[in-house]
């Protein structure tokens, strides 16, 4: 007789695949980076700088008593320190604190003298130095976009006016005597919007302007006008979102 063979089916699989459990993780979280938006349970901060264009509402012929002006816009820049802050998930409480340049341009000639047979035209510049703290809400409508839009409060601490005459067209005067009676504390609005470049990178672009007059007199030779300006900023966010572990 020949040698007896075992019958008994061989039931083990040839070969068994298993995803490790690290490698679903690893989708996960690449899954993660593909969305931009903060997450709901993170905040983060940064910083941001830029350049803007400003001018002024309101300030026109007869604004001044001795002076008939055209504006003109003025370039300055602008940069600051930003928080992210959840509220809920795809809204976001941003304050800001800001340096901003502002002021505006324009040529002026002078008709208050009857006497004068001509009429003088120079060129004036003004340039206000401000701390802006807007409180921004940040709205995300998808993974790379986002609006913001919120009041602010504008401190002013330093002015520089200057102009350039025919009579003196290489020297710098200092033109107006009011600036004691300007306003150091203003209130505005600030509203923009913006694009996520990449996890720590964006660009945007913001429209700002006030609600009060720059000066706090009443008179018939009170120049009323307000500042605008229109920025657009490049931001650096510092920290990754952090997460709370539950």
């Amino acid at each position: 007789m020949g040698q007896r063979k075992d019958t008994v089916p061989n039931m083990a699989p040839k070969s068994i695949t298993l995803r490790a459990p690290e490698q679903v993780v690893k989708k996960e979280a690449e899954g993660d980076e593909d969305n931009d938006v903060p997450k709901k349970d993170s905040i983060s901060y940064g910083f941001h700088f830029g350049g803007q264009i400003t001018n002024v509402q309101g300030l026109s012929k007869g604004s001044f008593e001795d002076l008939a002006f055209i504006k003109k816009n003025k370039t300055g820049y602008n940069f600051g320190f930003y928080l992210d802050i959840p509220i809920v998930h795809h809204l976001f409480l941003q304050p800001e604190l800001n340096y901003s340049e502002k002021g505006y341009n324009a040529t002026g000639s002078n008709v208050s003298n009857p006497q004068i047979n001509f009429v003088t035209t120079l060129k004036y510049k003004r340039t206000y130095q401000f701390l802006d703290l807007p409180i921004l809400f940040k709205y995300y409508p998808g993974k790379k976009l986002f609006f913001t839009a919120g009041p602010q409060i504008s401190y002013l601490f330093l002015v520089n006016d200057q102009y350039l005459s025919p009579s003196a067209p290489s020297a710098y005067v200092v033109f107006d005597q009011q600036l004691t009676k300007l306003r150091k504390l203003v209130p505005g609005i600030n509203f923009g919007m913006g694009f996520k470049l990449g996890e720590t990178l964006s660009l945007s672009a913001t429209y700002s302007f006030d609600f009060a007059t720059n000066y706090t007199f009443i008179g018939g030779d009170a120049p009323k006008f307000y500042n605008e300006y229109f920025a657009l900023r490049l931001g650096y966010r510092l920290s990754k979102n952090t997460h709370h572990k539950k």
